[in-house]
Order: C-alpha cells, then structure tokens, then sequence
C-alpha cells in the first residue's frame, strides 16, 4: 500500500493512494483517538505520515480530511493544552530550520504546530524540541515576523539555504527559509521566498521555467479569495514531483510568498 505525499508550508497538495486506519481510544471528549507526540491525542482518523528528527527537533505529519486548517489547528491546539501544554505564540516560530505558526511549552521543551490546507486535505506537522524562547516571532534570519510587519520590514538578503536547481526562484526573490528531511526512499526540500511580483507574473514565470527544465505540468490552479489571488502549479520528472504555491505574503503588504516543496521518491 502506497502513500503518496505531497506536502509544502504555505499551501500543499497532498495526493492519498491508500491509507490504513490506526486504532485507537475514546478520548476525554468522546471522539476516538491516537497517541502523538508530545503525550497529545490525535484524531484517530487522522492519517499519519512522515516522521524525522531534525537539527534535534522531532518532526510528525498528519493528513486529515478537511477543507478547514484552522479546525485542525484548534483541535491540536486543544489537545496539547489538555495534555499539560501552555500556549506562548500564536504567531511565527523559527525551530529546527522550519517556521511555524503556533507554540506550546511544556517543561523545557516547546511544540509547534504548522497546518495547511489543500483541496478537501489538512496537512499537520507538529514539532517538539528544545524551549529557546528567541525563536518566537523570528525566521532566524534577524526579520521579525509578527503581524505588525510591513514592506520596509521585508527582508532583502537571502536565508540560509540552497535553491532547487531545476525550479529555479524568480528574478529578484529573496530566499526567507528553508527546510529538507529525508532518507534514501524518500526525501522532501522546501523553500521559501519572497516576491514583490504579482501572483500571475509569477505564475507564467514557472510555467514556461518548467517546461523549459524538463518537467511535465500535472496541474494549475487558480483562486481568488477576498480579491486576492492563490495560485497552485504541479508538476512531475521521473520519480520527483514538485509544488510551487504562490500567495500574498501574510506579514508584508504588496509582496508575495512562493513556497516550492519537491519530493522524491
């Protein structure tokens, strides 16, 4: 039975061969459950994924059924502060080369839980290392993250980190994080950058770029919420396939995020 994952921060594709169903518990609110980490209660119709330690922090995914990340973010949330964990930030958090969005404490060790959405999926990573309280609204890079950001905040020096050299950035980008795990039957690279093109410029940059390194469009998709564009682009070359998602940038008005996630299998 196969599982095939695809998964990037911003927004992920996630793509479900087959799934085993893992048995579990009736927990304290009477929906059945699975043991995670950190002594937190996991849905048990959540499917678990990839596991790996990173630079000392342990890392878990989680696939759910879901069109709503913030409905799985509050039921992870809740079940770390049922399992003893204190919320510190609901804001970004640099740990272990990855940024996410909400900390919990716990003793000397902190949890971060990063959730995002893809179609009709939910993907979780939560990770559990080390308490260091300056990785709190900080990318590691000096750039202060907080909702309070604004385009003279937007960082101009890259991140440390590689580009993906088949998936090139665009022009004038600025590498703001990066993240790789893996082994030899599987191994996920993630990069982030930061943009002040538009979405569709960008769009039409990786579409042609694409091509033009050798892989096969799979899909393109494109959404507007609240008149903002998303945009998704997958694509494949013998046994790797990638995801760029191109965005508006959260922290900085008038820029836009791409996040490329490449796996291989």
């Amino acid at each position: 039975m196969k599982m095939n994952r695809i998964a990037i921060m911003a927004v992920l594709v996630i793509s479900l061969l087959g799934v085993t169903m893992v048995s579990g518990c009736i927990g304290g609110n009477g929906i059945l459950t699975q043991a995670g980490p950190g002594g937190i209660a996991i849905p048990a119709d959540y499917v678990k994924g990839y596991t790996d330690t990173v630079e000392g922090y342990d890392v878990s995914q989680y696939i759910a059924d879901s069109n709503n990340p913030n409905h799985v973010l509050n039921d992870l949330k809740q079940s770390a502060e049922d399992a003893g964990w204190s919320l510190i930030s609901d804001g970004e958090v640099y740990i272990g080369g990855y940024i996410g969005g909400t900390a919990l404490e716990k003793g000397d060790e902190m949890m971060v839980i990063q959730v995002v959405e893809a179609g009709d999926q939910v993907t979780a990573f939560i990770l559990i290392g080390p308490l260091d309280d300056s990785d709190i609204n900080d990318n590691g890079n000096g750039n202060d993250l907080d909702n309070n950001s604004s385009n003279n905040d937007a960082p101009t020096t890259d991140a440390p980190g590689q580009d993906i050299s088949d998936v090139p950035r665009y022009p004038g980008s600025t590498r703001t994080e990066s993240f790789s795990m893996g082994d030899e039957d599987y191994s996920l690279v993630m990069v982030w950058y930061l943009s002040d093109a538009g979405p569709d410029e960008i769009k039409d940059f990786y579409e042609y770029t694409l091509e033009a390194e050798g892989w096969e469009s799979t899909s393109t998709n494109r959404w507007v919420v609240d008149g903002e564009v998303h945009i998704i682009l997958t694509a494949e070359k013998l046994d790797r396939e990638v995801v760029v998602s191109v965005n508006p940038s959260d922290h900085y008005d008038g820029m836009t995020s791409v996040t490329i996630a490449l796996e291989e299998y």
